[in-house]
């Protein structure tokens, strides 16, 4: 009789739900509908983002530091963006904890946590060459 090992699944899942990310709306009224989360993009700052845009919710992320890497938090900011109707995530704060958290963490068997701070924006489409541009809402 052949044994077969499902083991390796549950790890990644617990890894994934280590990441949390809360959203703190900064306008009121009805927010935009979901969007898919492949078509979330991740801007480095808001002068990157070319079309106009709205602020919809400052994104604080947050894991253990031992399970956790920057990547793991961008893309759970991805998943939260994209469930309250962002298409975009600017990136503000990437925090590592400090070798000193680290020693202590170890010492003292306390945990550490990697934090992340964004903003998720609903972008517009782009006017085409020639229109004016109207102003960021």
């Amino acid at each position: 009789m052949r044994r077969r090992s499902f083991l390796a699944a549950p790890p990644l899942v617990a890894v994934a739900a280590c990441v949390t990310v809360e959203a703190t709306p900064l306008r009121p009224g009805p927010r935009p509908s979901p969007v898919p989360v492949d078509s979330v993009r991740i801007y480095r700052t808001f002068a990157a983002i070319a079309c106009p845009y709205e602020e919809i919710a400052l994104l604080h992320a947050s894991g253990p530091e031992a399970y956790t890497t920057p990547n793991t938090l961008l893309s759970a900011a991805k998943r939260k963006a994209a469930q309250i109707g962002g298409n975009g995530v600017v990136l503000e704060a990437l925090s590592e904890p400090s070798e000193g958290a680290k020693v202590a963490a170890a010492v003292f068997g306390v945990p550490i946590e990697r934090r992340g701070q964004m903003v998720a924006v609903r972008v517009r489409s782009c006017p085409a060459a020639g229109d004016s541009v109207p102003a960021r809402f």
